[in-house]
């Protein structure tokens, strides 16, 4: 009988405290701040960082390409946090003058240019800024692509040349992308910098910090 007593407690220990509830297995845990006014704040985890690499297919004068893109984010302190991929073969750097905030997208002559412009600039003043870019080429509007855009314009009597402006809005800021291009670089620019406009994200805005009670 003693020896039946030995066996079964620590049977009895090792359910008490080995069990676990399934129903919480793997669970993120919930952190929560209690702040002096016996309120509990949720604190939310942090947006999942995009990987620095990433794999896709590039159209290139009609075949197919399977590529690695890199991951490009705007500089620690710009105006407006952004990232995109780009393809083998584009350089990125960003600018400031006057005029804006800007990243250049560059292969060889081709240009692809983000544009923020300042927060003073309105919707009339960032479409006049647009258009002004043309000079005196004829300017024709073309199909919206994007949800962040609410203008398009491109140079309808250019020779030789390929160049749109994509005019948008976002967190209360105008921008453009400007892009501008020899007809010959078409085939291995143009789908390149439609995957860049494809994969621009804009990150959402950090949300402010509560200081405890």
């Amino acid at each position: 009988m003693i020896r039946a007593i030995l066996v079964i407690c620590p049977l009895i220990v090792l359910i008490a405290c080995g069990g676990s509830d399934p129903s919480t297995e793997g669970a993120a845990p919930v952190l929560e701040r209690t702040t002096g006014t016996d309120t509990t704040e949720i604190l939310q985890p942090s947006p999942v960082a995009p990987p620095q690499t990433k794999q896709d297919t590039l159209m290139l004068e009609g075949m197919a390409e399977p590529v690695e893109l890199r991951l490009y984010q705007a500089p620690e302190g710009w105006p407006l946090q952004v990232h995109t991929y780009l393809p083998p073969g584009i350089e990125a750097d960003a600018v400031s003058s006057g005029e804006g905030e800007a990243i250049r997208f560059r292969m060889g002559e081709a240009l692809l240019s983000f544009v923020l412009l300042p927060e003073a600039v309105k919707r009339s003043a960032a479409q006049a800024r647009a258009r002004s870019l043309f000079g005196k080429t004829n300017v024709q509007s073309c199909r919206s692509s994007y949800p962040w855009q609410w203008e398009c314009l491109y140079a309808a009597n250019a020779k030789g040349r390929v160049t749109r402006v994509l005019i948008g809005e976002q967190q209360g800021r105008q921008f453009y992308f400007l892009l501008d291009y020899p007809a010959e670089y078409g085939d291995g620019f143009g789908p390149r910098a439609a995957m860049i406009l494809r994969e621009w994200r804009f990150n959402k805005p950090a949300a402010p910090q509560q200081s405890p009670q």
